[in-house]
């Protein structure tokens, strides 16, 4: 089974908002989606081409307990969400590990093996893009 990762892109274009978001995010968010999710690894990155970027990565340890946490977790952090940050427009998507490549490796490595069974020959990162458009 591969890794899954579930990634919250949100767009806080008031440069006065951001501070208090990244706290926000950072001490409140965070450590309740990590948690909930049971997520193996997550992190946060804020966009150096574009700072109204940020972006949240949770790494599961495989589909499954994805689709556990967007059933049954996520319809809750967004809620939280749009109750401090209704003017922050989001976009999540949902990706599986395809391949991974380490300076030591020379390159990049093989597709995981049972990609191939399930994609073919595609060489790409698979997701469902959840877009949201909406105020809430």
């Amino acid at each position: 089974m591969s890794a899954a990762v579930f990634i919250v892109r949100s767009t806080v274009a008031d440069p006065a908002k951001r501070t208090t978001f990244d706290k926000w995010y950072q001490n409140e968010l965070l450590p309740d989606a990590v948690k909930s999710f049971r997520v193996k690894k997550a992190w946060r990155i804020w966009s150096l081409t574009d700072p109204a970027i940020h972006q949240a990565v949770y790494q599961f340890d495989d589909e499954a307990a994805l689709d556990r946490a967007m059933k049954e977790e996520v319809p809750r952090l967004i809620d939280k969400f749009v109750r401090d940050w209704p003017d922050v427009p989001r976009i999540r998507e949902t990706f599986v590990l395809w391949s991974v490549a380490t300076a030591s490796s020379g390159g990049p490595g093989p597709n995981l093996p049972h990609m191939s069974a399930r994609f073919g020959a595609r060489q790409c990162i698979t997701g469902v893009n959840l877009v949201d458009s909406s105020p809430r």
